[in-house]
């Protein structure tokens, strides 16, 4: 009998409901939309990080890592102990998809009568690829190692702007200047075989790349300055990563994992997480003044309605109940088409495949793409009825106390 009357309300206050459920309704997929953004982004920004240069978790000595030497490599990782390294990290070798050790420098690159200071790195190509079979986006030219007609010239790859900088083509002849580990100067000529973008002008604009034989000749040493290691599963990069420290917990070298290296992904996830709290604040303080207005007007509406139900014997809980009971139906139907809704929109906006423009010190545009995360978006529309229920109990409470003979009267 409550039900019937409940639903007939809903039907005969239809004006004011639809507009209770449009607003519901827009707060909960602004809610699944940006939920579904900010997921994306984390999940985006957390495999660009690990797949375009951190991996899962390094391994270096501390005072290589902060740069506290006195001379080129004076902490870094002699064959002996990268061995050794490397049958630690072996011990999971079936969640490790590549292990890569790397030579860090700097000098100065010229061409002609061009030269600037750079950022260099040695890289093994096979182990990189690997691990990520695009890890660098190559504009112009081949990557390291896809020269298969001349497998065994020297060879570099450099960022676009520094190509810029020194007027570069693939092809040309660039050479590398650089401190050895005896403080000595060294050079050596290079074919520019390719020429890469990563999306930061300022990388693009100093970075080079090329083979970690090329880089130990031009230093003169054998030592290394870190090892990467990358996994084939994200999600137990953490159990393995302490795994792995505590095979080596008495060797002088230390531990970084992916996040602790990411800066940037820590500050974007914490300026995410704020602003979805705060749009979510705001959405839920328009939801719950919207449900308390209009329930208080329908309740005023409906005063001489609740006149006569009390009169025909309806007690003060059931004309409460009777009350909710329109609210909460309300409520159902706007999480029924809020979720409906949101997930079309998702499954929308990924299909048009729109891209944003670059974010500050960026070149390339960003793909708008939205995560379905379809058992958070369910949790957010859940919230309405709840939501709904405790906005309306106010005006609820008030409805049902009103005397007969005040309620024929008005």
């Amino acid at each position: 009998m409550i039900f019937k009357f409940a639903w007939k309300n809903i039907f005969r206050n239809y004006k004011s409901n639809i507009t209770l459920i449009i607003l519901m309704v827009i707060g909960v997929v602004s809610l699944i939309l940006a939920y579904g953004y900010i997921q994306n982004t984390f999940k985006g920004l957390k495999q660009s990080s690990i797949h375009n240069g951190i991996g899962h978790f390094q391994i270096m000595h501390e005072k290589e890592k902060i740069g506290d030497t006195n001379i080129t490599l004076e902490f870094g990782i002699k064959p002996n102990e990268y061995k050794e390294i490397k049958k630690a990290i072996n011990k999971n070798e079936y969640q490790i998809k590549a292990i890569m050790p790397r030579l860090e420098f700097s000098g100065i690159i010229s061409k002609d009568d061009k030269s600037t200071v750079f950022l260099g790195k040695g890289i093994d190509p096979v182990h990189e690829s690997n691990f990520s079979s695009v890890f660098l986006k190559i504009i112009k030219g081949k990557n390291l190692g896809l020269d298969f007609e001349h497998p065994n010239k020297n060879e570099v790859i450099i960022g676009r702007e520094l190509a810029y900088i020194l007027k570069a083509k693939v092809g040309d002849e660039i050479t590398l200047m650089s401190t050895t580990v005896d403080g000595a100067i060294n050079a050596i000529d290079l074919t520019l075989s390719g020429i890469f973008v990563t999306g930061v002008q300022a990388v693009d604009k100093r970075t080079i790349i090329t083979s970690l034989e090329i880089s130990k000749e031009l230093l003169r040493t054998n030592k290394i300055s870190k090892v990467v290691v990358g996994l084939y599963n994200t999600n137990i990069s953490k159990p393995i990563f302490e795994k792995t420290k505590s095979y080596m917990k008495d060797s002088k070298f230390s531990f970084y994992f992916w996040e602790e290296l990411s800066l940037f992904y820590k500050a974007v996830v914490s300026l995410y997480t704020s602003f979805f709290l705060f749009l979510g604040g705001l959405i839920l303080f328009v939801v719950i003044s919207t449900v308390f207005g209009l329930v208080n007007s329908s309740v005023i509406s409906k005063t001489k309605e609740i006149g006569m139900l009390k009169a025909n014997g309806f007690s003060n809980k059931e004309v409460l109940f009777l009350i909710t009971l329109e609210i909460l139906i309300v409520s159902f139907i706007a999480m029924f088409i809020a979720f409906t809704l949101g997930q079309a929109s998702i499954y929308l906006i990924n299909s048009m495949q729109i891209t944003l423009p670059p974010p500050p010190a960026r070149t390339q545009g960003v793909p708008l793409q939205l995560e379905f995360a379809v058992f958070e978006s369910m949790l957010i529309a859940l919230c309405l009825p709840v939501i709904s229920l405790i906005a309306s109990i106010k005006p609820s409470i008030k409805g049902a106390r009103l005397k007969i003979s005040q309620a024929l009267r008005s």
